[in-house]
Order: structure tokens, then sequence, then C-alpha cells
């Protein structure tokens, strides 16, 4: 999912690696394994009376979706990291340009964070609303839970989120895409 989009093709498997290992944040929409006899039956297949054959197991779930966020203090030497912060300032208007240098710093009272989120094209809109209410859930329970202490904590209590939203311009007078 993350190759899809110009800005992280570039660096899609470094970001691969940084969402895998941020394990205490983030959440995936995915298929369970219709085999898996541990999942209650659903209303429609217990009435069923027919045998049905099953289908083959899943090796891994299929992802439709994730979202996370990824601490940009704790990352900033990351090449991934360091050219989506140049991407974020080179794309930002003059105005907002002081305030989205010292959110992108790492010098803020709390961290500031890239926030991803990507879903399959055909995957309904009201989807993501749930994962995004499931990624703030994952975020308090990592911030209650951190094993690494007090550090630790602080780095999972974000004060800001930095997303950088491709849009297609509409308009005959260009073409491409902005941010």
């Amino acid at each position: 999912l993350l190759h899809r989009h110009s800005i992280h093709a570039p660096h899609s498997s470094q970001l691969s690696d940084l969402i895998l290992e941020n394990i205490s944040v983030g959440t995936v929409l995915s298929t369970d394994d219709p085999n898996d006899t541990k999942s209650p039956p659903t209303p429609s297949s217990s009435n069923k009376k027919t045998k049905s054959t099953p289908l083959p197991p899943q090796e891994e779930p299929n992802v439709f979706g994730f979202a996370t966020v990824i601490n940009l203090t704790t990352h900033h030497s990351t090449p991934c990291i360091q050219s989506l912060k140049s991407l974020c300032l080179s794309k930002c208007p003059p105005q907002h340009k002081p305030e989205m240098e010292t959110v992108l710093s790492g010098k803020t009272k709390r961290p500031a964070g890239f926030f991803f989120q990507e879903r399959m094209v055909n995957v309904p809109m009201e989807i993501t609303e749930v994962m995004h209410q499931q990624l703030v859930l994952d975020m308090d329970w990592a911030v209650e839970n951190a094993e690494g202490g007090e550090e630790e904590r602080k780095s999972l209590d974000f004060g800001a989120f930095v997303r950088l939203a491709p849009c297609s311009g509409s308009g005959g007078g260009g073409s491409g895409v902005i941010y």
C-alpha cells in the first residue's frame, strides 16, 4: 500500500520496516482465516445445513489498510524520514513554514509524528474512521503501558501529527499531484 503514492515509493521498503518495528502504535485492517475454529460462527454460516469445502489455509492475513504514527525525533536520522521532512518543507506555504520547521525539528515539548494511513481503494470510507479511532486507542494504550519507562512513554505521547496527503489539482492549469 505504501508504494502507491510517489511520496512514499522511493522509501517504501524502509518505511515498511519502520512501521513493522513500531509495534506499540498502529492498527491493521485485515482478513481472518475462514478456517479458524476459534472464531465464533456468523449467523449466516451457523444456519447452513450443507457441508462446504474448507478454503486453503492462509499463511498470513490479507491486509486491506493500516494506520500508524512514526516518531520524528526517534527516527530523525533515517533517510526516509529526512526525505519526508524535506518534502514537507518544500511544499509548505511560506506563511506556515516557520511553524512546520518547529514541528519537524524534534525540539518541541511533545514529539511530533508522521501519520501514515492507507487503505485499498474499495474499502468503504466508513472503515477509515474506525481505523483512526482504533489508532487513538492504540496510542493511549501504548502511553499507559510503555515498557521502556518514562522515556518511552514520552516518545509515544504525541503533540502534533504531520500527514502528507497527495491530492490532484483541478482545472486545466496544471497536472500532477499537489500536497
